[in-house]
């Protein structure tokens, strides 16, 4: 499997002008893996339709719209095709089932009920 390598500009936050930049990789057209303090996350992106050498560049949609997907302290390009290949092939239920029911972390996260 291979992925391409995206840029994330992710934004604004305090001010209109305050961005962080992330690397990431393009899993769909409107879907992106990036790693955030040894957390994996899926965001849903848009393309960013600028000039020049920008063709990588994609800019987050809405925050609330990702989730945390893995947990890897060594963010780890193996994690992301491994996680990648797994998400492809898995049904909306066996996400809920294996990524959320089962993850002691997704407490807060999804609000689950234990």
């Amino acid at each position: 499997m291979k992925l391409d390598r995206i840029a994330i500009a992710d934004g604004p936050f305090l001010d209109a002008q305050d961005y962080e930049l992330r690397k990431g990789y393009l899993l769909t057209p409107e879907l992106a893996l990036f790693f955030d303090d040894g957390r994996l996350i899926l965001r849903y992106v848009q393309k960013f339709d600028g000039v020049g050498e920008h063709t990588n560049l994609y800019v987050s949609r809405e925050l609330a719209e990702s989730v945390r997907v893995a947990i890897d302290e060594t963010e780890s390009v193996s994690t992301v095709l491994r996680v990648a290949k797994r998400l492809q092939n898995m049904s909306a239920i066996d996400f809920l089932i294996d990524c959320v029911m089962h993850d002691p972390e997704a407490v807060d996260e999804f609000n689950v009920v234990r």
